[in-house]
């Protein structure tokens, strides 16, 4: 079960980390619950009234941010030089 792009905004928005944070499909918790989304699915973290506390939000995500490591630089694709025109 994916998660919408807005809630996604939502919780960037409450962390109040403003652009400082990307995103990517990763939490890290304390002590969560775990059900699935639906019959069958593999488990997933639930979380309730918790994503309306800025503060912790925050610490979520820095811990999150601590715990992975820094983005690779990506090559730069070149294209080839086209033909000359006879």
């Amino acid at each position: 079960m994916a998660t919408s792009q807005s809630f996604v905004d939502y919780l960037c928005e409450q962390s109040i980390l403003g652009g400082r944070i990307s995103r990517k499909k990763v939490a890290v918790l304390g002590t969560v619950s775990e059900h699935p989304p639906y019959p069958g699915a593999k488990l997933y973290f639930r979380i309730g009234d918790e994503i309306d506390d800025p503060q912790l939000l925050q610490r979520v995500f820095q811990a999150t941010a601590d715990a992975l490591p820094l983005p690779k630089s990506k090559a730069v694709k070149r294209k080839p030089p086209k033909a000359k025109a006879p």
